[in-house]
């Protein structure tokens, strides 16, 4: 396994990024925070605990929690009512858009959130997982997420072309804007579930 080398974008690139996460979080609330406590509510009614924490992997390899809207049965694999639809198009990781304003997760400058399995996996493939977590942190949503859907497969590539992105102000603004409508194309448009209904990354 060959270790890959990530630059350290500069101070400024950074703070940046996370002003621009702030901000692009607090310009949505208006949508956002009704939207939140409708699901809320919608999931005590369907599942009886609306919301639940799941391990992932963080920036440096560190486990922290993050929080999602609960779509399954309790105690089951089977979606509630209308919880196939809020998986289908991640209205049950809106929660984690909070967490943005703690720092434990970036809007798009990072990788999708691994679990303790996934990291496994990918150590077993050979990919130098380790020197992906020391210089990205994990984000909302990536390249890679919205483009191949295969968070496992593609964690270098994440690195990669997100690394390549975050060197001056003059990449990351465009970056920003190219993936916040990405996003927006991919929730609304795109059925981004496997064969079963579920997402592979869920």
């Amino acid at each position: 396994m060959n270790p890959i080398k990530i630059d350290t974008p500069p101070l400024r690139v950074r703070l940046f990024e996370k002003l621009c996460d702030i901000v692009l979080v607090t310009a949505a609330q208006p949508l956002v925070l009704p939207l939140v406590i409708i699901l809320l509510v919608w999931s005590l009614g369907a599942t009886g605990r609306p919301l639940y924490r799941a391990t992932r992997i963080g920036h440096q390899g560190i486990e922290f929690k993050v929080w999602k809207i609960r779509t399954l049965l309790p105690k089951s694999e089977i979606f509630a009512w209308g919880g196939a639809f809020v998986r289908q198009k991640r209205l049950d990781e809106l929660p984690q858009l909070y967490q943005v304003y703690f720092g434990t997760l970036s809007l798009f400058m990072g990788f999708r959130p691994m679990t303790p399995s996934d990291v496994a996996a990918i150590k077993v493939s050979g990919q130098d997982v380790e020197s992906v977590c020391q210089a990205l942190g994990p984000s909302v949503s990536c390249l890679n997420a919205i483009r191949l859907n295969k968070q496992k497969e593609h964690v270098y590539l994440d690195a990669v072309n997100t690394a390549s992105q975050r060197q001056t102000l003059r990449t990351v603004i465009p970056f920003y804007r190219h993936m916040l409508l990405q996003t927006t194309y991919f929730v609304c448009c795109s059925n981004n579930t496997d064969r079963n209904g579920v997402r592979a990354d869920s």
